[in-house]
């Protein structure tokens, strides 16, 4: 998601925005997904192995994290 995220043009992907976009258009709240920033820089950039970051965005699609 992210990888596509940065790829369009017209759009800058920032924390902030990122929230926004889950919010919007996945419907979860900024409460539930503010807890996946943990894993990244303020450029959205990895600060965790991938597999763990993805672990954790499946469980937050599941509703059994945070």
């Amino acid at each position: 998601m992210l990888e596509h995220l940065k790829s369009q043009e017209s759009f800058t992907l920032t924390p902030l925005a990122f929230l926004k976009v889950v919010q919007l258009e996945l419907g979860i709240s900024f409460v539930r997904t503010r807890h996946l920033l943990e894993f990244f820089d303020p450029e959205m950039e990895p600060l965790a192995d991938s597999t763990v970051i993805e672990g954790y965005w499946k469980g937050l699609l599941r509703g059994t994290w945070p």
